[in-house]
């Protein structure tokens, strides 16, 4: 088992699945905003 290898390889998965994740936050987060603003509003 070639350790480096398998480190880098790693690294960069996980490098994948953060920025992945943290498009489908953004994307979660702009979805809530735009959903509250008219929510927010109502209940004034």
């Amino acid at each position: 088992m070639d350790f480096p290898r398998c480190l880098a390889s790693t690294i960069g998965i996980g490098i994948e699945i953060g920025v992945h994740c943290r498009r489908t936050l953004e994307r979660t987060i702009d979805y809530l905003a735009r959903v509250s603003a008219p929510l927010s509003y109502v209940m004034r």
